[in-house]
């Protein structure tokens, strides 16, 4: 019978309960570099240029699913190195562009590299993978401070564009009830979480024709501050129906920027999902 863990001290309990909300806690707002409002700009005259279409994204609060949304976003690929490059382009209710999101992925959906451009943290950065996929080096610029990272991985990386595209690469061993670990980068923290993606069942299981997926942190501590994920897909089309869980664009609370814990609709799609 293994030891029981040895209690935390109040002292180092209040420290580490500390970190862990800074790292859920978005940074300041800085201001974006010329070339990332540029880019954004490019996006906004021309959302081609990020690609096909492939999908709309229509995002709600998760506590309040119907109303006025409170962002959309669009799922737009271009082929890149016998894999793809999958951008996720997100707007406010105005239509103005907010976040660009890229992953560059193998076509097995191994993550290769991963970009974003961030106007409401006024900050860009980019991930890299090693060509053996156990080590991440990081890129963040926030105005006029650049912090960079290396950090080494024990599960495949996936990003927003790539997470869907993940799953449906497991789907067959995810339906038969095999848990797959992966991290999934979180880049204004410099580093990966840990989650466990499973077919969802019980209560959380989808309804008839459907296929649902949870993806939950796979540390007791992060299961304290962040939701489980959840994705459904429909079972003839393998096509994303809904997804609920954090996405990148915050919400405005109380005069702040916090987190969002949402439900996205797919109400169209591309004939195949890519």
């Amino acid at each position: 019978m293994a030891s029981p863990t040895p209690s935390r001290s109040p002292r180092r309990a209040t420290a580490w309960f500390a970190a862990l909300a800074a790292l859920l806690t978005p940074a300041a707002q800085a201001t974006l570099q010329p070339a990332d409002e540029a880019r954004l700009l490019a996006v906004q005259q021309s959302a081609d240029s990020a690609g096909a279409w492939v999908y709309d994204g229509i995002v709600h609060p998760l506590d309040a699913p119907t109303g006025q949304p409170l962002f959309s976003y669009q799922r737009r690929v271009q082929p890149a190195g016998g894999g793809l490059i999958a951008t996720h382009v997100t707007r406010d209710p105005q239509g103005r562009v907010l976040i660009v999101e890229s992953a560059v992925v193998a076509a097995d959906y191994t993550l290769r590299s991963f970009d974003a451009v961030n106007r409401q943290l006024g900050s860009s950065g980019s991930v890299q993978a090693s060509p053996d996929g156990r080590q991440l080096h990081y890129r963040l610029v926030e105005g006029d401070r650049v912090r960079s990272a290396t950090e080494v991985i024990d599960a495949p990386a996936v990003t927003g564009p790539s997470l869907h595209g993940h799953i449906l690469q497991h789907w067959d061993a995810l339906s038969a009830g095999r848990v797959h670990a992966v991290r999934i980068v979180v880049l204004s923290r410099l580093e990966s979480i840990p989650f466990e993606i499973r077919r969802a069942g019980g209560s959380d299981a989808a309804e008839p024709g459907c296929r649902a997926f949870t993806i939950t942190p796979a540390r007791w501590s992060m299961r304290l501050v962040v939701k489980p994920l959840r994705v459904e897909f429909d079972e003839a089309t393998r096509q994303v129906r809904r997804y609920e869980g954090r996405v990148p664009p915050l919400q405005q609370a109380d005069g702040k920027l916090k987190p969002l814990d949402a439900r996205v609709d797919y109400p169209r799609h591309a004939p195949i999902y890519r």
